[in-house]
This record gives structure tokens, sequence and C-alpha cells, in this order.
């Protein structure tokens, strides 16, 4: 199971490279790397299906392997996704898109996040450690939100033009597919938990994954400081784009000293060009009340960062 855990961890390095820089050799080793986890897959859960038939086993060993097949199924539809992103990257390149370049850097932003809990996870099922397992799920929400928020700033960009539907698919693929690699390694850290109390209860760490964890100092500190990682350069990046398209919102002043003509043509001209102005900006007031109630949305989502913000203004 380790061999497969390694080539987990070496297919979402692979595809988070094609993702920004497509080539053949790559999706090759990743495709490679998939048939092999899916044979592992196989082979085990046969293994350990075998392994349960019997009937010398006592209940502690009946829930290692119940819990080790739990953690398997998990370990492969990882994989799946990892594959599911090489399609998503193949389709890139053959439709030709683009991404605008907040909006790669916010895909990038996600992709450290889902590299940095994979580690976690696998490192975690490989040494059985409960400690470390305490850091998943906390991780593994902010993947979920960070994930909702870049759709919602997609929306914006689109209807700023800078970007277009197909890139709105593609990039929905990826968000889903790192948001359900997220949860796969939520599940996983629960089947080691359940794992580990089973055979040596650790009174330290006894209260992880159990009723309450989430409302604890515990989680929610590595909550912040995961949403201080990765959710915070995603929200700033947004209010960079707030703070620009205000500027190109903001209406200039009129300009008195303008001549009147007294030709009736270049009246009708002007008054043209004054009416496609107004219709421009209308239509980016609207983008700018779009970003402001997508603003309202983080700061409901992340008020202690808000009110620290504040303290520094």
């Amino acid at each position: 199971m380790f061999a497969m855990a390694d080539c987990i961890r070496e297919n979402f390095a692979i595809a988070c490279r094609l993702i920004s820089d497509f080539n053949e050799e790559d999706a090759a080793k990743l495709e490679e790397n998939e048939d092999f986890i899916d044979k592992c897959e196989s082979s085990l859960n046969n293994f350990l299906l075998k392994v349960t038939s019997q009937n010398n086993m006592s209940r502690s060993e009946r829930l290692d392997v119940s819990e080790l097949l739990n953690s398997l199924s998990d370990m492969e539809r990882i994989g799946d996704h990892c594959e599911n992103l090489l399609v998503v990257s193949r389709n890139i390149i053959d439709q030709k898109i683009n991404f605008s370049d907040q909006g790669m850097n916010e895909i990038q932003t996600a992709l450290k996040a889902t590299n940095n809990i994979i580690d976690m996870t696998l490192n975690a099922f490989k040494e059985d450690d409960l400690q470390a397992i305490s850091r998943i799920e906390p991780l593994a929400q902010t993947i979920s939100e960070i994930t909702e928020l870049i759709k919602d700033h997609h929306v914006v960009r689109l209807q700023m033009g800078e970007c277009g539907i197909p890139g709105g698919f593609a990039l929905v693929d990826i968000l889903t597919s790192l948001d359900r690699i997220g949860s796969h390694c939520k599940n996983i850290g629960l089947h080691i938990a359940k794992k580990i109390r089973g055979i040596h209860m650790d009174e330290m760490h006894g209260h992880i994954y159990i009723t309450g964890y989430k409302t604890s100092e515990e989680y929610k500190a590595l909550y912040a400081y995961y949403s201080s990682m990765y959710a915070d350069p995603i929200t700033e990046g947004f209010d960079a784009s707030i703070r620009e398209l205000r500027e190109l919102t903001t209406p200039d002043e009129p300009d008195n000293k303008a001549k009147v003509s007294g030709d009736e043509q270049k009246n009708e001209s002007k008054n043209d060009q004054k009416s496609d102005q107004k219709k421009k900006s209308s239509a980016k007031n609207k983008v700018a009340d779009r970003h402001e109630k997508i603003k309202e949305k983080i700061n409901e989502k992340y008020p202690e960062k808000g009110k620290k913000n504040s303290k520094k203004k």
C-alpha cells in the first residue's frame, strides 16, 4: 500500500505540472502510475477480503482490516481524480483555453493546498500518526471554501470579459477534483483514527474525530492557520481587483471648457459617444456590485480576519 501511496503522490505532482505546462511524456507517466494504482487496489482488496474470511481473527484485527479496506478505496479515488486532472489539462490544450493571470494564481494556490493535504494524509497513513490527522479536516474545510471563492471570482472575470465559458468548464472540473480529493483525505484520516483508537487509545489526542472537535480551540487555530496560508492570498488578490475596478468605474470630471459646435452631425456623434460611455459605466458598476457582494461573503466566512484588518487600519 505504501508503493501505491507514493504513486498517488507522484501523480498529483504530475497533474499540477500538466495544468500549466502540458506534455505527453508526463501524461504517459501519469497513466502508467494510474494503471499500477488500479492493480494495487484490486490485488490488496482481494487479499484483505480473504484475510477477513478467516475465523481466528480478533476484534481489533478485524477492525484493522476493515479500516484498511476503507482507506484503500479512498486512496484509489484520489488516484482517479489525478487522472481527471490529466483529462482537463489535455482539454485545455486541445481547446486552446487561456486562464487570466489572477485565475491561474488562484488555481495554483488551490493546488498547493491540495498537495499539502495529500502529503499530510499519506504520511499519517504510513506512520499511524493520530496527532497528524488532526490537521487534515481543518485543511479539507479550507480547500472546500477556497474552491467556492475561486468559482465566485470566475463569475466576475467572466462578466468583465477576462475569461470565456470553456475556461469556466475547465476551472470547475479542476476545483471539483481538488475539493473531492480533500474529502477523500478527510475520510482516510477518519479511518486511521478508528483503527488507532481501536488498538491503543491515545488519551492526549483521543478527542480527535469525535463530537465537538470542530468547535474545539485546536480546530479553530488550525483552521485559521490554513486560511492564512491559502485563503488570504486569494482574498487579497480579490481586494486588489476591487481597487482596480473602482479606479476604472470612477467617473471623470466634466470638461467645462469644451467648445460647443454648431454642427448638428458633430453634436449627434458626441451624444452617441456619451450614451456608449454611460452603458459601459453601467456595466462596470454592475461588476463592481458583484465584487462587493462576494467581498461581503468573504467577510462572513472570515469574520476574525476582517476584525484584524480593521484594527490595522
